[in-house]
């Protein structure tokens, strides 16, 4: 596994030769209006939301090694927004990974 600690992507995932992933995970938090947004929708249809996580800058990187697991935590301040996340990758010897944000 290869991580961009730039922008706190997982950019591959090589298992038997062959990369598994064609990119990293990017935290989204834009999703299509409803009607129930209707009466609210200057306050939810702000584009700044569309991007911020695609541009967000890593403030720092943090790497745990644990018993059968290992951990890779980005703090991300996001593009264009007051806003930050954070977004953990567990690691376990078994291949499976975990995304948390």
């Amino acid at each position: 596994m290869r991580f961009d600690k730039t922008k706190g992507l997982l950019t591959s995932f090589i298992y038997k030769g062959a990369n598994l992933i064609d990119r990293g995970f990017v935290p989204d938090f834009w999703r299509a209006l409803t009607d129930n947004d209707l009466l609210s929708y200057h306050r939810f249809s702000n584009a700044r939301w569309r991007h911020a996580g695609a541009g967000g800058k890593v403030g720092s990187v943090e790497v745990k090694k644990m018993a059968g697991s290992a951990r890779v935590i980005f703090n991300i301040a996001l593009h264009d927004v007051s806003g930050s996340c954070r977004v953990v990758y567990t690691v376990y010897g078994s291949g499976v990974v975990e995304v948390d944000m």
